[in-house]
């Protein structure tokens, strides 16, 4: 009996397999041996899959409303705030106006619930301090029309240092001018004070002298360091240092010239008032002596 030979089963290739390039590749599987497992593709990013530790961002819109919200939210504060002030303001403003009609409302209530008697007995009454305050008025404006200076007079801002030479009505010349410096000379032993202001007030011209000779006083001798001479000492006296005129007012306070133009306009003398050249000659020739000097 003759055999038949079995003949095995022809085995079919493995699917080709996708790979992650795009390309394809055929395992080729033995018998008994289990097929490999083939991974999953990955997922794409955006798909779902969230990256561990990665905020996820809040939408540019979001925060955009956000923005305009808040804005929005500080108008209406700011716009509160104005309409609370501005109301504050107003009644600050308006009250004592309004709080003075009701007190001429109520006056005139009370006014016309007098007898007639009585308001014409008060009537008089007003009129006779009326007329009294008239007559003071007077006698204070005819008062004040005797102190305005007959012909020129000399004005003398300190503040400003400034010179006027004037009338009533006309001011003939403005001067740039030099005050006191306001500083305080003790003398040595302590007993002595001096202080260089130029004196404020009414006063007037009492003597005037072309090319004046300046007799320094004790406090000039102690500024310097030196030992005060006696009273008819040669070495209290020093020319060319007023300038050519000088006008004296009182208390060897005088107006008078500089031998140092630049320093003129600031508060730098002991007192005396320094005028340029050119002014100092026109004050001189045109304020005779008796001449009214306003400083303050």
């Amino acid at each position: 009996m003759s055999e038949v030979a079995t003949v095995p089963a022809p085995v079919e290739p493995p699917p080709p397999v996708l790979t992650p390039d795009g390309g394809t590749t055929t395992e080729t599987v033995s018998e008994g041996t289990p097929p490999a497992t083939v991974p999953p593709p990955p997922t794409p990013a955006g798909a779902g899959a969230t990256t561990p530790g990665k905020r996820i961002g809040i939408p540019a819109r979001a925060t955009s409303m956000v923005v305009r919200l808040l804005l929005c939210v500080a108008g209406v504060i700011l716009l509160v705030a104005g309409v609370a002030v501005g109301g504050v303001a107003a009644i600050y403003h308006w009250w004592p106006a309004a709080d003075e009609l009701a007190g001429e409302v109520r006056g005139e209530l009370r006014w016309r619930r007098l007898d007639p008697k009585v308001q014409a007995q008060r009537l008089a009454a007003l009129e006779r301090q009326v007329a009294v305050l008239r007559t003071g008025n007077q006698s204070l404006r005819d008062s004040m029309a005797q102190q305005v200076p007959q012909g020129a007079y000399v004005v003398v801002h300190k503040s400003t240092n400034t010179l006027l030479l004037r009338t009533a009505d006309t001011v003939k010349r403005q001067a740039v001018c030099s005050t006191g410096n306001g500083k305080i000379l003790t003398s040595p032993n302590g007993r002595r004070t001096w202080e260089f202001q130029t004196p404020t007030g009414v006063h007037k011209v009492l003597s005037k002298h072309h090319f004046p000779v300046w007799l320094k006083p004790d406090w000039a001798f102690i500024e310097d360091g030196e030992e005060i001479p006696p009273a008819n000492s040669p070495k209290r006296q020093e020319e060319a240092v007023l300038g050519e005129y000088s006008l004296n007012f009182g208390n060897g306070y005088m107006i008078h010239g500089t031998i140092w133009p630049l320093l003129l306009g600031k508060s730098v003398t002991h007192g005396c008032v320094r005028l340029g050249d050119d002014d100092l000659e026109y004050v001189f020739e045109n304020a005779p002596v008796g001449t009214k000097i306003f400083i303050f």
